[in-house]
């Protein structure tokens, strides 16, 4: 893990970059509010030193306030000037609507949660 953040109650939202064998992505999980920005702001100065990120999972986001549209608009202008596209992977469908609102859902591409049976 390159860089976190995570609050002490079960809503409070995680940022992290993440680096595995296939690269490095970024990983959101519970309510991504300004509580974030410290670790939002941490991320986008890696972004910016070291390249963008092709992922962002988002499956376990209960809730994306301004400050995360904002955070995911960035994350997006730092591919796009290295000319990449950027991938949410498992977005929630109140996570979909959020992006859909704020016309940033156009920027990325989305793939959706599998269906298990």
């Amino acid at each position: 893990m390159d860089g976190s953040h995570a609050a002490n109650g079960p809503y409070d939202g995680r940022v992290e970059l993440v680096t595995t064998g296939d690269g490095r992505r970024i990983v959101l999980a519970g309510e991504i509010d300004m509580r974030c920005r410290d670790a939002m702001n941490a991320v986008l100065l890696q972004l910016e030193e070291q390249g963008p990120v092709d992922t962002v999972e988002l499956a376990d986001v209960a809730f994306l306030s301004s400050d995360g549209l904002a955070f995911l608009a960035q994350v997006h202008r730092v591919a796009a000037a290295a000319d990449g596209v950027v991938t949410l992977h498992n977005p929630q469908r109140t996570t979909l609507r959020a992006l859909a609102l704020s016309g940033l859902l156009e920027l990325f591409i989305v793939q959706p949660t599998p269906v298990v049976r």
